[in-house]
């Protein structure tokens, strides 16, 4: 079956080959050799014993495949890898990566399609604990295959109205029995008004979401009225109407619910705007159940500053059906500093946030199969060849049958110089969850600095702390990183580039320790 959604995309190109969609294909080989240093490939426990050191070379042959033209958009992007490893206890093994997209217009400025496949090697591990390395020898990889077909089709009322019509099916496979295969389909269409409307504008937002994990699903219908009542005012009539099966986990919560909100917004200057509205929720279902904050009115307030072009604050508090939200959002800028910091409070339920992450993009980890924070701090039951990660180091559990208060804070600040940068960032996760009353909490730091030493040469460094406490603090886990990488362009096709990675992870559960360093001289060579 994987063969042949591949074969569809390479057809697919070939058919739009001519005519409108003729164009330049431009092929790029390229060409990547690394010798990398391990002291602890198999990542084993500090306190095992089995810790093995190896020296490893890898042999990445690729290309690089494009067109473009009027209509049409492909780009594919392949590489080969080959591990050979000089000890005598691992085997030499290969693996591919590779990414294809087509972009195509059927008819002009109507209909489209978009097409994406993708492969790749990722490791479970929703801490991003360990090495992201494909020569590390651990039962803590996957191969990770997906693909995707949305066509689209756009449409013009004359000058009323303007809709969008699409539906995206995905697929995602992972060689890693322990993770479940799944799939995904939205459905959505948007009808917005035209430029013939002067004094208010109106958008109807529909959409239905369909997952094979879970069998969870979504199905939900929004409208928003706005109408210019002055210069400063505007007054503005919407609706919410959802069906949504992971309310299931909340007893009583009534799956069906419909929404309408009113309001009004003051609009002082381009500095100062706000926003207040409420409104009442009908078919609520049974709200005695006093574990979750549940109720029948909704209000919403929210406050956006804007003192200059570079400065930003938002402020907003929302009073929702099943969970109050409150967050706020900070930005500055200025010429060579940029800060920002964020804080939401979100209620949520597992199976809801299975819908929004279980088929997330190839490049995540893993698409919400162990999503971190996913109802705590993801899961990850899988073992390392040398016992450095048992089901005993799972990041915690996701409880299906409970519900999660999500508190997150983030702050992030970065400096910027001729031949230096600065960057540093610091976050607050916590979950609480409202039945068991049990509660998970990560927070970290990291900082790095890059350094320009000439036109073709950077330094790099990288450091970052975290600490996690699960079910109350009975566990505490202290994750470091850090990382410097020195590299330098010979020639604009040639590069290459000498990086040292150390990590440690240090926890209350003697199984789950472990120390990692990696020594890595590479060079790319693009033709």
């Amino acid at each position: 079956m994987r063969c042949f959604a591949y074969a569809i995309i390479y057809v697919y190109c070939l058919l739009f080959s001519g005519g409108v969609f003729a164009g330049k294909w431009e092929l790029q080989p390229k060409l990547s050799v690394s010798e990398t240093y391990f002291d602890n490939i198999t990542l084993a426990s500090d306190e095992s014993g089995q810790k093995n050191k190896e020296l490893v070379t890898q042999l990445i042959p690729g290309f690089t495949l494009s067109k473009q033209s009027r209509r049409l958009q492909i780009s594919t992007d392949y590489s080969f890898g080959y591990i050979k490893y000089y000890g005598k206890e691992f085997s030499d093994r290969t693996y591919n990566r590779g990414s294809a997209s087509v972009n195509s217009e059927l008819i002009r400025r109507h209909l489209f399609l978009n097409v994406n496949a993708a492969i790749s090697q990722q490791v479970v591990d929703p801490s991003r604990a360990f090495s992201t390395s494909a020569a590390v020898v651990s039962n803590n990889q996957t191969e990770t295959r997906t693909i995707s077909l949305q066509p689209r089709l756009n449409n013009r009322f004359a000058r009323y109205a303007n809709s969008d019509l699409s539906y995206k099916y995905t697929i995602i496979d992972y060689s890693n029995s322990t993770l479940d295969s799944s799939q995904q389909s939205i459905l959505q269409y948007n009808l917005n008004s035209g430029r013939w409307f002067k004094r208010s504008n109106w958008y109807v937002s529909i959409s239905d979401t369909r997952s094979t994990r879970s069998n969870a699903s979504r199905a939900f219908l929004n409208a928003r009225l706005d109408y210019e009542i002055s210069r400063h005012w505007k007054a503005f009539l919407m609706g919410r109407a959802q069906r949504n099966n992971y309310l299931q986990s909340i007893p009583g919560v009534s799956q069906y619910y419909i929404n309408p909100e009113a309001g009004l917004i003051w609009t002082a200057s381009r500095k100062l705007k706000m926003e207040v509205g409420g409104g009442a929720v009908l078919n609520p279902g049974d709200l005695s159940n006093k574990k979750i904050t549940a109720e029948q009115t909704t209000w919403r307030a929210v406050v956006t500053i804007a003192p200059s072009k570079r400065t930003s604050m938002v402020f907003g508090r929302e009073s929702a059906f099943y969970g109050d939200r409150k967050y706020f959002d900070m930005s500055l800028r200025t010429r060579r500093t940029s800060w920002s910091a964020n804080y939401s409070e979100t209620l949520i339920t597992p199976q809801q946030l299975r819908i929004s992450s279980s088929l997330g993009s190839s490049g995540s980890a893993l698409g919400g199969a162990t999503s971190s924070l996913g109802g705590g701090f993801g899961s990850s039951g899988f073992s390392s060849a040398g016992g450095g990660v048992s089901s005993g180091g799972a990041l915690n559990r996701l409880d299906t049958n409970d519900v999660l208060l999500r508190k997150r804070l983030s702050i992030s600040s970065s400096i910027s110089r001729r031949k230096v940068s600065l960057n540093a960032n610091a976050f607050l996760d916590k979950g609480e969850y409202q039945t068991s009353k049990t509660q998970d909490k990560r927070y970290g730091a990291s900082g790095g600095v890059v350094i320009n030493l000439g036109r073709v040469m950077v330094l790099s460094n990288q450091a970052s702390a975290q600490r996690y406490f699960f079910n109350n603090g009975s566990r505490a886990d202290n994750i470091y990183s850090f990382n410097s990488t020195l590299s330098r362009q010979i020639r604009k096709n040639i590069s290459t580039s000498l990086a040292y990675q150390w990590r440690k992870r240090s926890t209350t559960s003697a199984s789950v320790r472990y120390t990692a360093q990696q020594v890595i001289a590479k060079l790319d060579v693009t033709f």
